[in-house]
């Protein structure tokens, strides 16, 4: 049945989507709400972004100062010496204690170096941090790392979790990372590897 121009004109006068908008999603799409309803839509659903809320004590000069270390430690970390980057990590935390994004920051030094556990807490810091502010930015890398984490140890339910929340804040990575430990897009792989196979045998 068609829909008639009438409607589609008194759809549109409403406020509403146009209609061709309404019917039209990509193969993308359609997986996403079989598979990934959490994360189903025009890609991944993001986010309604609030305004950052303003860090105290983050004026302008120690936010200088502060980008120069976390600069400089992430030079240090690149050419191997992370106890370097670990030390000048630590002094942007120590100037600014409560912006989420150094803790973050840490945490991947501590990851270079194995200590799984500290990395852990700081990026449970960092999201602390990051949601009381606001720091849509570091929040999507802290879910991401900790979602690698939690990847890494095994827990697979908590990583889903973590790259689901890091997804929203636009990380495609994350978003495949989510889609690959779905248990139901594991069973649509293994469904159409055996009808794969079936095909390819002569009749």
């Amino acid at each position: 049945m068609g829909i008639s121009q009438n409607s589609k004109s008194q759809r549109e006068q409403q406020g509403q989507l146009p209609y061709r908008f309404c019917v039209i999603m990509s193969d993308e799409d359609i997986l996403d709400c079989i598979f990934n309803p959490s994360l189903a839509g025009f890609g991944a659903q993001q986010q309604r972004l609030t305004a950052p809320v303003p860090i105290p004590g983050f004026d302008d000069s120690t936010k200088q100062r502060y980008a120069e270390f976390q600069a400089q430690s992430i030079c240090a970390g690149e050419s191997g010496d992370t106890d370097k980057a670990l030390q000048l990590i630590n002094e942007a935390i120590q100037l600014c204690s409560q912006h989420p994004a150094g803790y973050n920051n840490r945490a991947t030094i501590y990851q270079m170096r194995k200590e799984r556990d500290l990395a852990l807490d700081d990026l449970n810091q960092a999201i602390t941090l990051g949601e009381s502010y606001n720091d849509h930015n570091t929040l999507k890398q802290a879910y991401l790392q900790r979602g690698m984490l939690f990847k890494i140890k095994g827990d697979d339910d908590l990583a889903r979790a973590d790259f689901e929340k890091a997804a929203s804040f636009g990380s495609k990575f994350a978003k495949d990372q989510a889609i690959q430990l779905n248990p139901y897009a594991a069973l649509c792989n293994q469904a159409l590897e055996k009808a794969m196979c079936e095909l390819q045998k002569p009749s």
